[in-house]
């Protein structure tokens, strides 16, 4: 896997990511931690001025997804490790939960 030439923050938000999964379970609310943290750690960086031509910005969140990358291939590399289900099946499956939580009325 190809991390962005800012390994670091990449790293930190990989964690900071965890942090908010962890956090979830305590009822905080999850968005505006990881929010928080992708700004303290330099996740995403916006490039340009909005002065005189704002359409002129370039954001840049190779970083975030770096990190968060790292952080879901380790859970499907345990979750692989742990049940031997193929990991092209663990993927498809998270597909489908993420589909359902976005969209729990299946249309």
């Amino acid at each position: 896997m190809h991390l962005p030439d800012d390994h670091h923050a990449a790293h930190a938000y990989g964690l900071a990511i965890l942090d908010a999964v962890s956090a979830a379970q305590d009822g905080a609310d999850t968005m505006n931690l990881a929010a928080q943290r992708t700004l303290e750690v330099g996740a995403v960086q916006v490039h340009g001025s909005c002065e005189h031509a704002p359409t002129n910005l370039t954001v840049d969140v190779s970083r975030a997804v770096g990190g968060t990358l790292v952080v879901v291939q380790a859970l499907v590399n345990a979750l692989h490790a742990q049940t031997g289900t193929d990991r092209d099946v663990i993927i498809a499956d998270t597909r489908a939960l993420v589909q359902r939580a976005f969209d729990p009325e299946g249309a």
